[in-house]
């Protein structure tokens, strides 16, 4: 059925518009036309006093009398109540349709003028310059000279027309045609996406490296996590059992000096908390992720238990045989034992700081390079 209606609408097409008859009438020799094409026709033909058919060249000695075609006007008014093509709100028509029915495919900006597919096919030209349907052409124009933007210049990196080159304010610049310029431009545009592709190939394996990197510093801070909580939890065994051999002392002594024992637990009472409080600090350190934030918490906190004063000079009245030199020993020891272990954290700092910013600044000058 398509077919039919195809090769039906071939022979309703007016010779002169190729588009469908428009009340059209004929010549004596048979041919019919839209009227509105064949008066247009014998008008021009009217100024050399020479009138002839448009298709078998017949010729007249005067004007031709033109007779409606009525079976034709007929199959035609029934031709198009069957399929009428309206044109798409906001489409562009066809500069050859009389009609303004059928909606343009392209615009040709050598005639400037806007075809349908039965004219677009028609269009002998072929180097003509074929684009999307438009209603303007003044961003196609030069604004000085009003006419065809064909060239780029290179020196003004801007599109010229041809006066601009030949005798404008562009003259004697370098100039390429506009087919040249986009292949020009398309092959930079091409080894750009190649070099910016090179980059992401490259950025995405440094992040790879980045995250072994971090992988790397998690498994430093378990493995060196593991052996302090041990030794933590030793440590505070051993003072507890300290601590209670120095109570069980206190308790023996109790009933000789009791208002001095009440004055001394209040005193231990206060130290206790702080020490207590130093503990939690400490614990709360212990579990800090941050390597640097360590370093400087630790010798900040290390200056405070060098401050702080946990001994009680009413000892030597509960008889505890711990002289003044024994206590000064063991705090010797634990200022080495934490000067020990400030020494090993901050090598495995600098190691770890080292490590990231060789890291950083490898991915930094990689993406600096990619990106130059």
């Amino acid at each position: 059925m398509s077919n039919a209606k195809d090769l039906l609408a071939e022979d309703l097409l007016c010779p002169i518009c190729l588009c469908t008859y428009t009340e059209p009438v004929s010549l004596s020799c048979g041919h019919s036309f839209c009227k509105k094409c064949i008066n247009q026709v014998l008008a021009h033909q009217q100024k050399g006093k020479h009138y002839s058919c448009p298709v078998c060249q017949v010729e007249y000695k005067q004007l031709p009398e033109l007779m409606k075609n009525f079976p034709l006007c007929s199959i035609v008014e029934s031709f198009n109540s069957l399929e009428i093509k309206k044109p798409v709100e906001g489409s562009i028509s066809c500069n050859y349709c009389l009609d303004d029915q059928s909606v343009a495919v392209k615009t040709c900006i050598t005639c400037e003028v806007s075809l349908c597919q039965q004219h677009l096919d028609r269009h002998t030209n072929r180097s003509h310059v074929m684009v999307e349907p438009t209603l303007s052409m003044a961003d196609r124009k030069c604004p000085v000279h009003d006419k065809l933007i064909e060239f780029y210049c290179e020196t003004d990196r801007s599109t010229v027309c041809v006066t601009c080159y030949i005798a404008g304010s562009h003259k004697g610049h370098s100039i390429l045609t506009l087919k040249e310029a986009h292949s020009k431009h398309n092959g930079v545009l091409t080894q750009a996406i190649s070099a910016l592709q090179d980059s992401e190939v490259g950025l995405h394996r440094d992040r790879d490296e980045l995250q072994k990197a971090l992988r790397k510093v998690k498994e430093n801070s378990e493995k060196l996590s593991a052996p302090l909580k041990d030794l933590k939890a030793n440590i505070i065994s051993q003072v507890q059992d300290q601590w209670q051999n120095i109570l069980d002392a206190i308790l023996c002594s109790e009933h000789q000096v009791t208002s001095t024992i009440e004055n001394l637990t209040k005193q231990m009472k206060e130290k206790q908390t702080e020490a207590m409080r130093t503990i939690q600090e400490l614990e709360m350190l212990k579990y800090q992720s941050d390597d640097l934030l360590f370093v400087k918490r630790f010798q900040t906190v290390q200056d405070q238990i060098k401050k702080q004063n946990l001994k009680v000079d009413t000892l030597q009245v509960l008889d505890v045989k711990i002289d003044q030199s024994t206590v000064q020993a063991i705090e010797y020891r634990t200022v080495c034992y934490i000067s020990e272990i400030n020494q090993i954290l901050q090598q495995v700092q600098s190691s770890v700081t080292t490590q990231t910013r060789n890291v950083v600044r490898s991915v930094d000058d990689k993406t600096k390079m990619y990106l130059a």
